[in-house]
């Protein structure tokens, strides 16, 4: 339960910068997991899937929240923006 509790702490903190989505939550959030586990001399394994879980769980709901943010360009059509500027457009 504490390599849980620890993964997932870290996951939350470090998959702030992680908004692009579920694979950079996951990687982030992974990365996070492990540091926080060798740190607290915990399984690192374990601290590393515990994180990836819970950092592709928050990319992906940070994601989702994005979509919903959605603008017009004037012509009908409605799109929402990433973090890099990218618009997408929804059919």
């Amino acid at each position: 339960m504490k390599i849980a509790i620890l993964g997932l702490a870290s996951a939350v903190l470090l998959s702030g910068c992680a908004t692009d989505g579920v694979g950079r939550g996951a990687l982030i959030g992974g990365v996070g997991g492990a540091a926080v586990s060798a740190a607290t001399g915990n399984d690192v394994v374990k601290g590393a899937a515990v994180g990836a879980v819970a950092g592709a769980v928050i990319g992906y709901v940070v994601e989702q929240g994005k979509k919903r943010e959605l603008y017009s360009d004037g012509n009908g059509n409605t799109y929402w923006v990433d973090d890099n500027g990218k618009r997408h457009y929804q059919n």
